[in-house]
C-alpha cells in the first residue's frame, strides 16, 4: 500500500523543516519540526497530513517488493479500513519518539553551562554571548516588556528536569527562590521562540492558587529568552507516584492533590482555555502550597482551529483526539480520567497491557484500541469506589459521555463532606 493510499506523505529531507524550504513550501504550517498539512487535493484520501520529517530517507529496493497473492488480499481489505487512523498516529508517534530521545541526550550548550543532573554548582547567569539572527517584532516586545525581569538579577542553580523543548531549573530571581524554563538551541528558530512567548503571554494572564504561578520573562538576546515560574519544592506528580509508596501518599493526601487539579482545570475551562496536556508530569506539588496545573506551552483558548495534530501525549490524549477531532474541554476531562488512573497505580497508564507472548503492547497498539473502544483504564483492588467511578465516567469513549470539570469537583467535595461526617467507607481502603 502506497503512503498515498494511507492519507499519509512523508516529505523527508536533510534539513530541519523550519529552514527547509521544500519542506516548507509542501506544508502549510510548522509543528516542532513536523509541518502538518490538512489539504486532501494532491492526495487520494480525505483529510490527508503531510509530516515533513527532519531525517533522510532509507533507500529502498523495488525488486525486494513480494507480487500480491489471492491469499492476501483479505488481508490489504482490512488494513485499508485502518488506514485513515494509522494517518493520524503516524505523526503522534513520531512526535513522541523525538521528545523521548531528546529526554535522553540533553545538549547543555542551550544553557552555556556544564552541570549534573539535579547537583549545585556555582550560580550562573542567564545570558548568552554572541550575535543572533533572531530579533522580537514590535508585537513580541508588546507582549513581552509589561513583564521583563532585570536578567543580572537571575541565577540558574540546580537542573531540575529536561524535556522536548529544553530545560528547567531551581534558580533564584533577586535572592527569592524560582523555577527557569530556557529553550534548548535546537529549539530556538522564529517558531519555537514565538510558541515560547505565547506560553509567557498565556501565563501571565492566569492568577489561581491552583495553577503555577507566573513571575516574569528574561532576556538578553532574543536566544536567552527564559520563563520564570514560582518554584514548587516536592516536583511533579510523575515522579512523586514512582518515589513514594501508596502508605506514603495514601488517598487522604491523593484526594486533597486530585481536587486541587481539578479547581485548576475549571478555572481553566472557565475562560475557555484548554490545557490540552493534563497528566501527571505537568501537576507540580509542594510542601505547603496546594498542587497546580504547570506547562501551559500548548494550551490554547478554544477556537475552530484548535487542531489535535499539534499536540498531545498518546497515553493520555482522548479517543476523539486520536482520530483527529478538534480538541475540546471534553479532551482535558479524559486526561484527568487517565491521571486518576496514574493516583491509583503509581505506574504510567496501560503499564499492565500486555500482548499473547507477554510482552508489553506497543504504544501504536494502545492508541488503535483506545480509538476503537477497546482498551479502557483499569483500576486496582485499593482504588477507592468513588475515584474508580470518577475514572470511569471520565475516560468515557465520547466527550459528550464525560461530566465537566465542575461536576467531577462536585464529587470529590462530596466526598470530603462524607468522609467528616462519618458516612464514607472508601478512605478504609487505604
Amino acid at each position: 500500500m502506497t503512503a498515498a493510499a494511507t492519507g499519509v506523505q512523508l516529505v523527508r529531507d536533510g534539513g530541519a523543516c523550519d529552514s527547509n524550504g521544500v519542506c516548507w513550501s509542501t506544508c502549510c504550517s510548522l509543528r516542532q519540526n513536523v509541518c502538518i498539512s490538512n489539504e486532501s487535493s494532491s492526495f487520494v484520501a480525505d483529510n490527508a497530513t503531510v509530516a515533513c520529517l527532519v531525517d533522510p530517507p532509507t533507500a529502498t529496493n523495488p525488486s525486494y517488493a513480494p507480487d500480491v497473492s489471492q491469499n492476501e488480499t483479505f488481508y490489504i481489505s482490512v488494513g485499508v479500513g485502518a488506514a485513515v487512523s494509522i494517518a493520524v498516529l503516524v505523526v503522534f508517534l513520531w512526535r513522541a519518539t523525538r521528545a523521548a530521545a531528546t529526554d535522553k541526550h540533553v545538549d547543555m550548550s542551550s544553557t552555556d553551562v556544564a552541570t549534573i543532573h539535579g547537583s549545585d554548582r556555582p550560580p550562573v547567569r542567564l545570558q548568552r554571548h554572541g550575535a543572533t539572527a533572531l530579533t522580537f517584532s514590535d508585537a513580541d516586545k508588546q507582549i513581552l516588556d509589561p513583564y521583563r525581569l532585570d536578567s543580572s538579577k537571575l541565577e540558574l542553580k540546580v537542573l531540575l528536569a529536561t524535556g522536548g523543548y529544553g530545560t528547567v531549573w531551581r534558580g533564584q530571581y533577586d535572592g527569592a527562590v524560582v523555577a527557569v524554563k530556557v529553550l534548548f538551541d535546537g529549539r530556538k528558530s522564529a517558531a519555537g521562540v514565538s510558541k515560547f512567548i505565547a506560553e509567557v503571554a498565556l501565563l501571565a494572564t492566569l492568577v489561581n492558587p491552583y495553577v503555577v504561578s507566573f513571575v516574569g520573562a528574561s532576556w538578553t538576546t532574543v536566544e536567552s529568552l527564559a520563563l520564570v515560574v514560582e518554584y514548587m519544592d516536592l516536583g511533579d506528580l510523575y515522579d512523586y507516584l514512582r518515589t513514594h509508596s501508596a502508605v506514603e501518599f495514601s488517598w487522604t493526601a491523593k484526594r486533597r492533590c486530585a481536587a486541587d487539579i481539578v479547581r485548576g482545570l475549571v478555572y481553566l475551562h472557565d475562560r475557555n482555555i484548554i490545557h490540552r496536556d493534563v497528566k501527571s508530569r505537568n501537576v507540580l506539588l509542594d510542601t505547603v502550597k496546594p498542587s497546580k496545573l504547570s506547562d501551559f506551552g500548548v494550551s490554547r483558548e478554544i477556537s475552530s482551529k484548535t487542531m489535535s495534530q499539534e499536540v498531545g501525549t498518546y497515553l493520555w490524549t482522548a479517543p476523539e483526539i486520536l482520530r483527529g477531532d478538534r480538541y475540546t474541554v471534553s479532551a482535558d476531562i479524559y486526561s484527568l480520567g487517565v491521571l486518576l488512573g496514574e493516583l491509583d497505580s503509581h505506574q504510567p497508564p496501560f503499564y499492565n497491557v500486555t500482548i499473547e507472548d507477554g510482552g508489553p503492547m506497543l504504544g501504536v497498539s494502545i492508541m488503535m484500541r483506545v480509538m476503537q473502544n477497546q482498551l479502557h483504564v483499569d483500576v486496582s483492588p485499593q482504588c477507592p469506589p468513588r475515584i474508580a467511578s470518577l475514572i470511569d465516567l471520565c475516560t468515557g469513549h465520547g466527550p459528550a459521555q464525560r461530566p465537566t470539570a465542575a461536576q467531577v469537583l462536585g464529587a470529590l467535595e462530596a466526598w470530603v463532606v462524607d468522609t467528616v461526617r462519618g458516612n464514607d467507607l472508601d478512605l478504609c481502603r487505604t
